[in-house]
């Protein structure tokens, strides 16, 4: 029986006599000096023998090639971090022989070669996405870096099949499929870590965020069988990564510049043994899962000619359950009229009633909220024929539920404003806070199934109809202020949701690569058309809420030896001038003069450029006969 080889560099002349201690000292300890004498103590060993190696990298490359019909035992050291890691060894090399004497692997008869070179671990193209092991603050510093030239690159990627792909990258990495789910053990499952095809991680973030998503993802906790959003994954026997114009990468240790990269299976002159027993996979068949990343050629010019966005964008074929209920809301059919003629009349009742629970049924049945966000997602993809048809549907259904209500209004033996009807006449930037917050909740709940229920809340917090049924009562009695400031409101209403929801859209992915920077402009100026008639009369209420604030100070006056009750009432502005109403309650013994000087004393602590309107009420005590 032969003794064991044991070929080493002078850096690991200690592991390698400890190795031999461990072998009883049977082993044959051989020293290298550079590659000429590894090829010479290799030609001095016999066919068959046994070799474990203490070798760097580059050294070990060169020992596929010259152990012809040897068996190679690669040690981990620090000195191969390439070969311990694509051969998948242990951390140290007593790890790695307890592994061996309880496992025996089969030894590797096959190694994929990259433009006719052998790979020992895996092949990088690109910009890294791996942050130094440091600081967290110190890893947000390498992402600015990295991300202020950052740019996908163009390729076309070919399988064994001849399938070629077009896809955009700013990072790839290929290897033996061991290899690669060894490294990227986040990213793939057990199952997965077997040898004899080539595996190519694509790695394409569509945005900053998926950036530093993809940079951090692992350091997350947990596993998923799905690739994340920016990741792609193709499997083949073999692979051929091409550019129109050269691009740099790396072979385990070494920096290369071409136009084309060619990665295959070759039989190997020696048998090698990897680190753990391995599963051959015989597949034939390719496996392309690229739905994460952009593929064909409009998607790679878009990210070819420009810096990452902040957001990613999509096609329609990615999220096409999104799009078809999208495009079901943007219809004026059957049920959405019903639903609507219903929602409108309740509504209007319920203004007449005064009654809160009857208008916040008619929100719940109100169908204007689907042709709105289908007109957003019209408006954020400049989608002609989505536009066009939420459009109509959007105009028609306002103009039937103001006829409705007016329609009704005439009907109807009443004519006085009520409280309900009051609140809806004078909208201000809250309202459109209130729009924009409710048109955020509506985009996430038609982009999340698990959310979709809570549509009703917010159907419930805008308020559509409402403001149309007060806009027609208003058109019906002829009150031309009423309708202006309920069909203000209604606009406050569908410009914040309209914007609200397509910037959520935006910030989700689904904007379209081309048109999201046009469409985001076109709904900002919408937003500042309608924030300044409303910022108009914001300002009006914040001078009757100063005119509250000044008038709290005065809740208790003294006059004579009483000390007067003041209750603020009602605060307005007409006609640009303040008016104010309270309510004094005054000992029955004060006279109309006395009152007089009253009212002229309060005047005096509110300032005479404001109306007042005073309400006395007259207190008996408990004691008068009166």
């Amino acid at each position: 029986m032969q003794s064991p080889i044991i070929l080493y560099t002078p850096e690991a002349d200690s592991l390698a006599h400890a190795l031999s201690d461990w072998l009883d000292n049977r082993a044959i300890l051989t020293p290298i000096h550079g590659e000429k004498g590894l090829n010479e103590a290799f030609a001095d060993l016999p066919p068959n023998s046994e070799v474990y190696t203490f070798l760097p990298d580059s050294l070990m490359i060169v020992a596929l090639n010259a152990a012809e019909e040897m068996t190679l035992w690669p040690l981990p050291w620090e000195g191969n971090p390439h070969t311990r890691s694509g051969l998948l060894l242990e951390s140290n090399w007593q790890a790695q022989m307890q592994r061996w004497q309880t496992e025996q692997p089969g030894a590797l008869t096959q190694l994929p070669c990259a433009n006719a070179r052998w790979l020992l671990n895996r092949i990088s193209i690109g910009t890294a996405l791996q942050p130094p092991d440091t600081r967290l603050l110190d890893k947000l510093k390498w992402g600015i870096k990295r991300l202020r030239h950052a740019r996908l690159r163009p390729f076309t990627l070919t399988t064994a099949k001849g399938q070629q792909i077009p896809l955009a990258a700013l990072n790839i990495q290929m290897g033996d499929s061991a290899a690669i789910c060894n490294r990227f053990n986040h990213l793939c499952t057990e199952a997965q870590m077997q040898t004899g095809r080539v595996t190519t991680l694509v790695f394409a973030p569509q945005s900053i965020v998926q950036f530093f998503n993809l940079a951090l993802r692992r350091w997350l906790p947990g596993k998923t069988t799905a690739l994340p959003q920016g990741v792609g994954m193709v499997r083949s026997q073999q692979l051929q990564l091409s550019s129109d114009r050269p691009f740099p990468y790396r072979i385990d240790h070494e920096t290369f510049m071409d136009t084309q990269l060619d990665i295959t299976y070759a039989p190997l002159p020696c048998r090698l043994i990897p680190g753990r027993a391995l599963m051959q996979d015989t597949t034939e068949r390719d496996t392309l899962r690229l739905d994460g990343v952009p593929t064909g050629e409009e998607a790679v010019a878009f990210y070819r000619e420009r810096p990452l966005p902040l957001f990613p964008h999509a096609g329609e074929n990615a999220f096409a359950e999104l799009f078809a209920q999208i495009r079901q809301g943007a219809r004026f059919d059957a049920p959405f009229g019903v639903l609507l003629v219903l929602s409108v009349l309740l509504a209007t009742l319920g203004l007449f009633q005064n009654s809160a629970p009857v208008i916040i049924g008619a929100m719940i049945l109100a169908p204007l909220m689907a042709p709105i966000v289908s007109l957003s997602m019209g408006l954020i993809r400049l989608d002609g024929r989505l536009l066009r048809q939420s459009a109509r549907t959007v105009a028609l259904g306002t103009l039937l539920s103001i006829a409705l209500a007016a329609l009704f209004t005439w009907l109807m033996p009443f004519s006085h404003l009520t409280e309900q009807m009051a609140s809806r006449t004078h909208p201000t930037l809250l309202d459109l806070g209130v729009a924009i917050l409710s048109g955020l909740a509506a985009a996430y709940a038609y982009s999340r199934d698990e959310v979709a229920k809570s549509l009703a809340g917010v159907a419930i917090a805008v308020a559509l109809v409402p403001p149309l049924a007060v806009a027609g009562i208003g058109l019906g009695w002829g009150d031309w202020p009423m309708f202006q400031g309920a069909f203000l409101l209604f606009l406050a209403n569908l410009v914040g949701i309209l914007v609200a929801s397509g910037f959520l859209f935006y910030v989700l992915g689904f904007s379209s690569l081309r048109t999201a920077r046009t469409a985001m402009l076109y709904k900002l100026a919408l937003l500042l058309a309608i924030a300044l008639p409303l910022g108009l009369a914001t300002h009006t209420l914040l001078e009757e809420e100063r005119l509250y604030q000044k008038l709290n100070e005065l809740k208790v006056i003294k006059w004579q030896q009483h000390r007067l009750t003041v209750q603020v009432t009602s605060v307005r502005i007409d006609q640009d001038q303040p008016v104010v109403q309270v309510r004094i309650a005054v000992p029955y013994n004060v006279d109309e003069q006395a009152r007089a000087q009253i009212a002229r004393h309060l005047q005096q602590k509110i300032g005479a450029d404001v109306s007042l309107v005073i309400d006395f009420r007259t207190v008996y005590p408990a004691e008068s006969n009166l």
